[in-house]
């Protein structure tokens, strides 16, 4: 008879489960996690690969026993303990390699809570899209490695709110909170797992001395870096994510890059984008525009 243990890997064919399925059954069973979809190297098997700590001890035939509602006799699921080894030093570098990750990985450190369907989402998504917004959606989903989305709504009432809810919703985008400071930015970006697109909706009344600090905080986020400089100092790397901003407002482009940004404009529902040209970068912006 096997030993009892709470260390366990396992893989299970791909077709079978989802993400959301795989998600909620670490979160059901095991204590810590990590898992990935992998494709074989040498028969391109699509599988999930997943390592994980029970919260009890089971011996391999009790949990296979325990999950046989969720992995039904005839599942391609195989599991076997993790190594003593492996176990008592929390490796979890086995599902985390890259050559044959094809999405992943998520650990258990990862998770938040998935937004919820609240009663004006479902209003929402029971209408057809305002022109800007399928152009928002598309662009939520666009690889650019060099230029930030600037939408200048003067009109306001076209649904940015609810069009920014219904993309946390899908997964497709992230939006940050009221921030003013490129320091409140990088710490509120730190502390989630990195997304590919992040959305932010400026405040309306922003100090001028401020809004230097608050675009190069956006624009050290497009290139891909974040920090915390609290406590004890951590920075993080990732993939250049696409980063979409509403203002209210004209911007005040001499405290911008002017070559990172990608202006568009809102006009009866619909966007259309227009160059930063020496016109506009001469215009001068009324005082009562920002707090003094």
């Amino acid at each position: 008879m096997s030993t009892p243990v709470t260390g366990y890997d396992l893989t299970v064919e791909a077709e079978e489960f989802d993400y959301n399925s795989m998600l909620k059954f670490c979160r059901e069973w095991f204590a810590k996690y990590a898992f990935q979809l992998e494709r074989g190297s040498q028969t391109g098997y699509l599988h999930w690969q997943v390592r994980g700590r029970l919260f009890t001890k089971k011996r391999l035939g009790e949990i296979v026993a325990s999950t046989k509602e969720l992995f039904p006799e005839g599942s391609s699921v195989r599991w076997s303990p993790t190594s003593a080894t492996v176990h008592n030093g929390q490796n979890f570098n086995y599902v985390l390699k890259a050559d044959t990750r094809v999405d992943g990985p998520w650990m258990d450190t990862d998770y938040e809570d998935p937004p919820p369907l609240t009663r004006q989402l479902k209003g929402f998504i029971a209408h057809e899209f305002y022109p800007w917004q399928q152009q928002v959606f598309e662009m939520s989903q666009e690889l650019d490695d060099r230029s930030i989305k600037l939408i200048i709504d003067t009109e306001g009432n076209a649904g940015k709110s609810i069009m920014c809810e219904y993309l946390e919703y899908k997964g497709m985008a992230w939006e940050i909170p009221p921030m003013r400071t490129m320091e409140d930015i990088m710490q509120c970006v730190m502390g989630i797992k990195a997304k590919k697109c992040y959305i932010v909706d400026m405040p309306r009344a922003m100090k001028k001395d401020k809004l230097a600090d608050f675009y190069s905080g956006l624009e050290s986020l497009k290139n891909g870096v974040c920090y915390d400089k609290r406590y004890a100092f951590k920075k993080r790397r990732m993939d250049r994510p696409q980063v979409i901003v509403f203002t209210n407002t004209e911007p005040t482009w001499d405290f911008m890059s002017r070559d990172r940004w990608e202006v568009w404009y809102m006009k009866d529902k619909a966007l259309s984008r227009t160059a930063i040209d020496e016109d506009l970068l001469s215009q001068q912006f009324a005082p009562e525009t920002f707090e003094a």
